[in-house]
């Protein structure tokens, strides 16, 4: 009886060995794919982190651009309004010529 108690526990033992066996394998490959899965999360964030690098860049670049657009448009008003006295004043020596004829 004593002989049938350690068999059964060794045969219990064994078979939790061999249940074990198979957890570790499957939790190998899990981890495996959990490893694979992490690899394209971290190279899908260095590729969104590098698009981000490049927008900032590229807003930059714009926004000095739009600065110098903006001097320029600044420029052209000021042109515009000396030429619109320049004008006003040739219309008046022009009235002023024809109220003399």
């Amino acid at each position: 009886m004593i002989q049938d108690n350690k068999k059964t526990k060794h045969f219990l033992l064994k078979e939790a060995l061999v249940d074990l066996s198979k957890e570790i394998s499957r939790l190998k490959i899990e981890k495996g794919k959990l490893i694979k899965d992490l690899e394209k999360i971290e190279s899908l964030v260095a590729s969104t982190h590098k698009k981000e690098s490049n927008l900032r860049s590229r807003i930059y670049k714009l926004s000095a651009l739009e600065n110098k657009l903006t001097k320029v448009k600044v420029g052209i008003v000021q042109k515009t309004k000396k030429i619109k006295l320049k004008m006003n004043k040739i219309s008046k020596i022009k009235d002023e010529l024809t109220q003399i004829d």
